[in-house]
């Protein structure tokens, strides 16, 4: 009897600590149930805020970006009108009036060099780049093309003033880009009469740099639409070439000068040579009647008595100290080939530069 009582006492006392335990286990499961819900509904609460959110700034937000977008815009306006102030602008299409003009420019023009002291090849026929409308040989343009030979007309005109006023020993030498119809794709440049003599060596650098322009411009794109502002375009440009003889500060003179004409000009290209004298003599090995040798250079002959009349002949002459060998009198000219593009702005309200 006591055993039955031991045992039921003790399968009591066992499940209850069973019982205790799983309902320990439960708690506990319950209490990390109810944390992880809370968690899970916070993050649903954060997505829902996200989705919530609204779109779009808020309307003071809104208002300073508009008043940015509006102060930009008038900035800009007014950069394009700035710029515009320099256009070279011509509606002009009559022919007769473009040949008028040009005939007048020429005449101005040379008379503007002789009067500073600039040499112009073929004084009086120097036609700056419009050989194919001067003369009794000259043609007369497309209408359609007059606008902007009028253009490249005053450019050139203006450019070449510019030239003459701040003192170019000689103008050899101007290009302009060709777009007119007849001829203007296939050519790149529309180079002067003057024709330097064969066999000089400025001539042969000349043809070499014809040949080369010339092979350029084959390659070229196609070029009726220079100087053209296009319906999506801020701005064209034109580009011209002057060959010309100047001392350096005539040519830091001229820089300056372009930075600050109303045109909008930009000097793409500046190409300098110089010839120099020979300040130095070479010397000559001579031989005298007894078979005696002596090199003639910035000295007298030495050969212990007086040199024949034949060795005299071939003395170089002495430099003395008052032979000239520096200083700005003494500043030979140098040979300028300068490249540049001349820019034409949209105003603001056009649709086209044309």
């Amino acid at each position: 009897m006591k055993t039955a009582k031991i045992i039921t006492i003790s399968g009591c006392a066992v499940g209850a600590v069973l019982f205790i335990g799983a309902g320990f286990m439960l708690y506990r499961g319950i209490v990390g149930f109810s944390k992880s819900r809370s968690s899970l509904e916070q993050l649903k609460g954060r997505l829902e805020s996200y989705y919530k959110a609204p779109v779009f700034p808020s309307s003071k937000n809104i208002k300073i970006v508009h008043d940015n977008t509006e102060q930009a815009d008038e900035w800009f306006k007014q950069l394009i009108k700035t710029l515009a102030e320099g256009n070279i602008v011509q509606v002009q299409r009559s022919p007769t009036i473009f040949i008028t003009a040009g005939n007048k420019v020429r005449r101005n023009l040379a008379k503007k060099a002789r009067k500073s002291g600039t040499t112009l090849p073929d004084q009086g026929t120097f036609a700056f780049g419009f050989e194919r409308y001067a003369g009794n040989d000259g043609v007369m343009p497309d209408p359609d093309d007059v606008p902007r030979l009028l253009e490249q007309l005053i450019i050139i005109g203006n450019i070449s003033t510019i030239l003459f006023e701040k003192g170019i020993k000689e103008l050899s030498a101007v290009k302009r880009e060709v777009f007119e119809s007849t001829g203007g794709n296939t050519a790149a440049v529309a180079a002067v009469e003057h024709k330097p003599k064969r066999g000089s060596a400025r001539g042969r650098h000349k043809t070499r740099r014809d040949r080369n322009t010339r092979s350029h411009g084959n390659a070229a794109s196609d070029l009726s639409h220079v100087g053209i502002i296009g319906k999506d375009d801020l701005y064209a440009k034109m580009h011209f070439t002057f060959d010309f003889r100047a001392k350096e500060k005539t040519l830091f003179d001229i820089l300056n000068a372009f930075s600050a004409n109303k045109m909008f000009i930009v000097v793409t290209s500046v190409t300098i040579s110089k010839k120099t004298p020979e300040l130095v003599p070479p010397k000559v090995v001579v031989e005298n009647k007894d078979g005696a040798k002596a090199a003639v250079g910035d000295s007298l002959l030495d050969f212990g008595d007086t040199p024949s009349k034949e060795e005299k002949t071939q003395v170089q002459p002495r430099l003395g100290p008052n032979y000239p060998v520096c200083g700005i009198k003494q500043e030979i000219p140098m040979e300028i080939h300068l490249e540049l593009d001349v820019y034409k702005f949209k105003e603001v309200g056009s649709d086209s530069g044309h």
